[in-house]
This record gives structure tokens, sequence and C-alpha cells, in this order.
């Protein structure tokens, strides 16, 4: 692991050198590189392609950063704290902390295996285990020699799949956006490859449109087969993308933890829910 020199030094830089718009132009291969001014402030802009002294042609990412203020937000700070916890604690390889959904299609190709990606709630599940065995059924028909097993790198809900899946032998990855940077604390320790999406929303329709947000986005595209063991409004725009591509679907039905239900309606000032099966089951369970 580094130190943090080049983050350090870049930092000093940025802070000294007050013109802005500052640009910087890294090879997409120097994964290490584009860390560092991701943590500076810069975010990704364009691409673009050189000639090395190889007479080789690179592709490499653009960057720009912007007037910066002179405090951290606390969800900013909150976001650099949990990157830190992350790397530190050596768990998970981090494919990259805010990719486009097209750099995640590219992850997931060069791995040249199938991907089985699971959907359903990100919260307990009325009775964990039956969707255990659901899970441990399903990998019982793949090899781990030639799948990945894909869901939304968090622990909760149905990321207790996560050690059942590498207890038998399969590569994990997770694919989740960005706004989980302030919540790093959550992402399970069993998932081997995160991919964040750089996202302003957890996942499911952008506002006032038919258009996936760019996390679902990435997590159809990169999913060869789409199992869902229950699931709400996001799992089931996810599985309605997929169902229009053509990809294989299979849905179990699943309850969603009753006092989380009768919670939830009850802060939204909503009658108890007639039933705990959630939203995917009202299109893909008839």
């Amino acid at each position: 692991m580094g130190k943090g020199i080049a983050t350090k030094a870049l930092a000093e830089y940025v802070g000294v050198v007050k013109t802005r718009p500052l640009f910087a132009h890294v090879a997409k291969h120097n994964v290490g590189s584009q860390r560092v001014l991701e943590k500076c402030g810069f975010t990704v802009i364009g691409e673009d392609t050189y000639v090395n002294i190889g007479k080789e042609e690179v592709e490499e990412f653009v960057l720009k950063l912007n007037q910066t203020k002179d405090r951290y937000s606390m969800t900013t700070l909150r976001q650099l704290i949990g990157r830190f916890k992350l790397q530190w604690r050596g768990k998970n390889h981090i494919v990259g902390w805010s990719m486009k959904p097209n750099e995640a299609i590219s992850f997931f190709k060069r791995q040249e295996k199938t991907v089985v990606t699971f959907f359903g709630y990100s919260i307990n599940y009325k009775d964990e285990e039956s969707m255990l065995k659901i899970v441990r059924d399903v990998l019982s028909q793949y090899s781990p020699e030639t799948t990945l097993v894909n869901i939304g790198a968090t622990m909760g809900g149905l990321g207790a799949a996560y050690p059942l899946a590498k207890s038998m032998g399969f590569i994990t990855t997770g694919i989740v956006s960005t706004e989980a940077l302030a919540y790093l604390d959550d992402i399970s320790d069993s998932v081997d490859r995160v991919c964040f999406i750089q996202d302003k929303q957890w996942g499911g329709k952008l506002p006032d449109s038919n258009e996936l947000s760019p996390t679902s986005k990435a997590m159809v595209a990169c999913s060869d087969i789409l199992i869902a063991i229950g699931g709400n409004d996001i799992a089931r725009d996810e599985l309605l993308e997929g169902k229009e591509q053509g990809k294989l679907i299979q849905y179990f039905p699943a309850e969603m933890n009753h006092e989380w239900a009768i919670s939830r309606a009850e802060r939204m000032g909503l009658p108890p829910p007639k039933s705990f099966l959630g939203s995917v089951h009202d299109v893909f369970g008839k």
C-alpha cells in the first residue's frame, strides 16, 4: 500500500497554485495516478489519446479541477475518511472510485467470465436462511472457474450472500453508487472487487425520466444472468431494463423485514403495507 506521498504533494501543489480550472491527463491503465488526482478534487471530463516514446497510441482520461473551497464539506470529509479506512483494512480491491458505466463494462469484459448478478433488498429479509438457500442452489449450477458473483457491494440484506459465494469458491464483485462513499463501513468484507459508479443517486430511474441512473445502467450492462430474490423499486427498474435487453432473468419471491417495512410506511405517512413481497413481485411474480 502506498504511503500517500503523491497525494500529499499534489494537494500542496493545488493549494499553492490558485489558477482554476486546472487540467490533468492520465493514461487509463495508470489507476494509481487517477486515484491521486480524484482524491485532490479532479473529476474526469473526457478522454483523449497520445503517442508515447515507443510510438504506441495510449488512451487517457482528461481530468479537471474547478474552484475548491477552503474547507471540506462534512460529506467530503466522511468520504475521505471512509476511503482511508477501506484501503487500510485491505479486504477489497477498488477497481475505481468514480467510474462511468462504460469503464465498469470494460472491466467486467476483461474478466472473460459469466457474470451472475443478484438483485433484492438492501435491508434485512424476513427469512435470511431461505434467501441464502436460494443463493446456494442457484450458484451450485455454475462453476467458480468461469463465473463471477456480482451484487451491490454492501453487506446488508442481499449482501449477506457474499460470504456464502466466497465459501463456494467464487470471485465476488460489487457495483455501487458513489453515494456509498459516505457509508464505506457498510461495504462487505467479502466482496473482492468494487466498482464505485459516479452517480448522484443510489440507482433506479433518473427523476422525471425512463432512463436508468449510471449505477443501474452499469449493473444491468455488466450482468449476463439476473437473479432476483424479492426486491423493491431500484431492482424492479433494473430487471425491466434487463428484460428489454433480452437477458436471462430468474425471480424468486421473498419478503422484506416486516418491522422495517411498517416503520418506513409510518415515517412516510402511508398506511401499513398490504404485502411484504416488494415491487419486483408486482411485475415478475405474476
